[in-house]
């Protein structure tokens, strides 16, 4: 068996510091923009047309509606699908706005739920309709 050089040994070291230090540091991001609409084009196909109209109507009287989806309507894509699939990777858009707009409209606890899916052997989940059993920051009284 070859033993390692004492030059080898230290490229190796370095090596694992650089691994150790550096990597961890990346961001993490649970999803990006493609996996988000993705997720919403499945929910679209899910609805039924007049579901898909009336969240389509919310969606265009949102305030920044004419910025955020109107000019960024690519040309032949089905109008209605394309805004419900932007509307699912708004939230991060809007970390992006100047920071006025940001104070107003970036809410990066609305963007997700974070409960558990088990304690221990118990799966208190399992079952349960977070839209309907729990508050939503736009339902919660303040």
């Amino acid at each position: 068996m070859n033993k390692m050089t004492l030059k080898q040994q230290a490229w190796a070291v370095l090596a694992c510091w650089w691994i150790a230090c550096v990597l961890p540091t990346k961001e993490a991001c649970a999803w990006n923009a493609l996996g988000h609409k993705v997720i919403a084009d499945i929910a679209w196909q899910q609805l039924d047309d007049d579901q898909r109209h009336d969240i389509v109507a919310i969606l265009r009287r949102h305030p920044r509606f004419d910025n955020d989806f109107a000019r960024q309507l690519p040309a032949d894509v089905d109008e209605n699908r394309w805004i419900f699939q932007q509307a699912a990777v708004w939230p991060d858009l809007a970390r992006g706005f100047r920071p006025e707009d940001r104070q107003v409209y970036d809410h990066p606890k609305w963007h997700y739920v974070n409960f558990p899916l088990s304690v221990g052997e118990a799966r208190p989940l399992i079952g349960v309709n977070l839209a309907s059993d729990y508050p939503t920051p736009l339902t919660a009284e303040k």
